[in-house]
C-alpha cells in the first residue's frame, strides 16, 4: 500500500508530532505502508510552515559577513530551502521584497537546521513528480491537478488530504479517480485499524 500525502497532511505532521498525520509516518516506519509525496507538495508545505510554524522546517543560519556555504537540504550548494528565495514581500528571514541573491551578493549561508521536523519526516518519503499528460478529473482545480497526477504517477493506492473544498466530491468515489481512494487521514486510519490489526496503537481521536 502506498499513501500519497497532500501538502496539508505534511504540514500537520511536521508541526503536530502527536497527531494522526504524524502517526502515519510512525506506522510506515513499522512497515505497514509506504508514504509518498511530490516536490510540488513539499514546496507548498515549506512555504506554509515558514509563515506559520517556522521552527518545523529547515532554515538557513545566516552570517552576513561569512563566505562559508554548505549543502542545502535539497542537495545543492548555497541554495535556500525550497520556497525561501521565492517568498513574497515581508515574508521569511530575508529583507522584504528581495530574493536571496539580490540582497546578498556573496555566499552567506553557513548551515541548515537539518533536524527540523519536516526534513526528518521527508527522509521516509518516496518522492514522485506529476506528469501533466496523465489523467485528471476535469473538475479538479488547477492548483490540485499536480497533486492528483503525482499520486497517479507513483502508483498510490490512497491520496490523503484535508482539502474538502477541492477533493470532497472525489472522496469515496474511486471510480472517478482511476481507483485511487481519496480520503482524510482520520478516515483512512479508521478504515485500516482492523485490516492491519493495529488495535489500540492507532490514533483515531479528532486531534
Amino acid at each position: 500500500m502506498r499513501l500519497f500525502l497532500d501538502a496539508n497532511v505534511l504540514f500537520t505532521a511536521a508541526h503536530n508530532p502527536k497527531g494522526k498525520a504524524a502517526h502515519l509516518f510512525e506506522l510506515a516506519e513499522k512497515g505497514h505502508w509506504e508514504v509518498a509525496t511530490s516536490t510540488y507538495a513539499i514546496n507548498e508545505t515549506r512555504r506554509n510552515l515558514l509563515l506559520k510554524h517556522p521552527s518545523s522546517v529547515a532554515q538557513p543560519v545566516v552570517h552576513p559577513t561569512d563566505n562559508c556555504v554548505s549543502a542545502s537540504p535539497e542537495g545543492g550548494r548555497g541554495k535556500p530551502p525550497c520556497g525561501v528565495a521565492a517568498l513574497g514581500k515581508g515574508e521569511g528571514p530575508f529583507p522584504a521584497g528581495r530574493a536571496l541573491h539580490e540582497d546578498f551578493p556573496r555566499p552567506l549561508i553557513h548551515n541548515y537546521q537539518l533536524d527540523a521536523p519536516l526534513d526528518s519526516l521527508l527522509e521516509q518519503v518516496h518522492r514522485a513528480e506529476h506528469h501533466p499528460g496523465l489523467f485528471c478529473p476535469t473538475s479538479l482545480s488547477a492548483k490540485d491537478r499536480p497533486i492528483f497526477q503525482a499520486a497517479l504517477a507513483c502508483g498510490a493506492t490512497d491520496l490523503l488530504t484535508g482539502d474538502f473544498k477541492d477533493f470532497g466530491e472525489f472522496m469515496g468515489n474511486p471510480d472517478k479517480t482511476k481507483g485511487i481512494r481519496i480520503m482524510t487521514v482520520a478516515v483512512f486510519l479508521r478504515s485500516v485499524r482492523s485490516q492491519y490489526d493495529l488495535g489500540r496503537g492507532i490514533r483515531t481521536s479528532p486531534h
